[in-house]
């Protein structure tokens, strides 16, 4: 009985062994799929989510593409990461997203912020997006100072709350 036990555990750690040692590239964790996307100059995500497709859907910036210095970038991807279609909004001056959550009709909301047109601050920019990334809506939120979202999350009222900072209001100098 001893002598099938520790057979049974010799042929489990081989197994293990093997498993683990099939899953490793050079150190690293092996991936089931690796894609980049972008263009000529600089692109940065800043949130990613798996979409109910199976799919997964990322937005941040780009300098590479849209109107302007930068601007807000959505990209959404099949379950292989191949680009299934991917959008831009902006201005001619400098926009970004800070993060993203899907809603219930199987759109986005996208949180980030924009620069209004002549000024150096910037207000907090909400885009609403329906499935195929067409806007729907869009809001913009701030003062005359720096105001930044860091996240969004849906509350339990179906609505939703965003976290970040302001130099429009407060305190001080940068309030949360």
């Amino acid at each position: 009985m001893k002598k099938i036990r520790v057979i049974s555990l010799i042929g489990f750690l081989i197994c293990f062994f093997l498993l683990t040692y099939n899953c490793r590239v050079s150190g690293q964790m092996a991936s089931m799929w690796n894609q980049t996307y972008g263009g000529t100059a600089i692109e940065d995500c800043s949130s990613a989510i798996e979409t109910s497709d199976g799919g997964y859907a990322m937005v941040g910036l780009t300098y590479s593409f849209g109107a302007g210095d930068a601007d807000i970038w959505l990209v959404k991807t099949d379950s292989y990461g191949n680009l299934e279609w991917n959008k831009t909004f902006g201005t001619q001056d400098h926009e970004e997203a800070n993060h993203l959550t899907s809603t219930d009709d199987g759109g986005y909301l996208i949180v980030g912020t924009l620069t209004p047109v002549g000024f150096n601050y910037r207000d907090v920019w909400f885009i609403k997006t329906d499935s195929s990334g067409n806007i729907q809506w869009n809001k913009t939120y701030g003062g005359n100072g720096d105001d930044k979202p860091w996240r969004i999350i849906k509350t339990v009222d179906n609505c939703y709350a965003v976290v970040g900072r302001t130099d429009s209001y407060g305190q001080g100098a940068t309030d949360y």
